[in-house]
Order: structure tokens, then sequence, then C-alpha cells
């Protein structure tokens, strides 16, 4: 399939082993199933050969013996792991699968490259499942981003009105303003009190 073809020629690129690459290959079939994967290069490149005839559940036991596992759960379910070098803790430098690069769409017309809203309802309909999944998760991860961009502007506003008006209580009314401080995020109050 293409999307292999892809993921094996960005691994020889990037200098990968054949034991680096069937393992990848395997991680990226993973989470194909929907787990977000992350991985240590330095832990994939220590890895060992390895049976890829794994199924799942036989995968991720192999991985918590040969690396350091961090597993993340969601009702039940398995949904994200991070794969360390043993004895790590340190997520700072993982990288990320990504279902839509480790697997594009096979349609030549760039039918995913739309935004949910673009498509009419005959295009859609004619769209394939696993695009128009790509599609959905692309649509959520917008909105996301939207949400907490926005929440972080919302909050950062907030705490500019706050600290201007505490800069003027504490310049008009000193005591009122040792009263009131306590009811404020103490990083806020530190900035005042920096005089930034």
């Amino acid at each position: 399939m293409f999307h292999r073809f892809l993921l094996v020629a960005s691994m020889l690129i990037c200098g990968h082993t054949s034991a680096e690459e069937n393992l990848l290959n395997r991680l990226a079939q993973l989470s194909d199933t929907g787990v977000t994967v992350r991985y240590s290069k330095e832990a994939i490149a220590n890895s060992v050969s390895y049976s890829s005839d794994l199924s799942d559940p036989a995968l991720l036991r192999w991985l918590e013996q040969e690396f350091s596992t961090i597993s993340s759960y969601r009702g039940g379910k398995l949904t994200g792991i991070d794969i360390l070098p043993k004895g790590r803790t340190s997520v700072t430098d993982l990288i990320l699968i990504r279902r839509s690069e480790v697997n594009p769409s096979n349609t030549t017309t760039g039918s995913t490259t739309k935004k949910a809203g673009e498509y009419s309802a005959e295009e859609w309909a004619a769209l394939p499942q696993q695009d128009k999944q790509v599609v959905i998760q692309r649509y959520h991860q917008e909105r996301q981003q939207m949400t907490e961009r926005t929440f972080s502007e919302q909050k950062r506003e907030q705490m500019e009105r706050q600290k201007t008006r505490l800069m003027a209580i504490r310049e008009s009314d000193p005591e009122r303003y040792k009263k009131i401080r306590v009811r404020y995020p103490p990083e806020l109050i530190r900035e005042i009190e920096k005089g930034k």
C-alpha cells in the first residue's frame, strides 16, 4: 500500500534499521486502531527484534517488558501509550505517530483536504469511511484548538483587567490593597509588586 511505502521510505531516509522499521510499522498498525502512540527515538533505536505477528495485547505486554511505558485509558479502553527507554519518565522529546500521516487517504482527488462543512451531501455520501473519519477527526482537533485559544485569550484579558484594577487600588489605597490581595492568584500579585 502507498502509505506503507511512504513510512518505509521515511525510515530509510532517517536511517532506521530493519528492527526499528519493523517496530515502527507495528506501532503504526496499533495507531490505526485509534491508540495514540508516542515514542522516544532513543528507545526505538535500541529496540530488539520481536515477532511481528503479535496480537495487540501481546504487543503491549512486550512493550512493557522491553521499555518504560506510560499508558492512558478512558472507560477501561487503552487510548494512548508513550514508549520510553528503560528507567526514563520524561516525555518531553517523544514523537507522535499520527494516523493521518502514517495512513494517509488513498484517494487521488484530495477529498480530505476540505473542511467538514465544505462537502455537499453527494460528496460526503461518496467519501470512503476512512476519509470521513480523517475529516471528522481534523474538525474536532480544530474545534478543540480554537476553544483552547479562546479560553487562553479570555484568561489573559481577565488577568490584565485584574492587574490594572489592583495596581490602581495599590496606588490609591495601600491598606485596602493589602487586605484584598489574598483573593488573587499569587503570580499576579508578584507581577504587581515587582512593578511589571
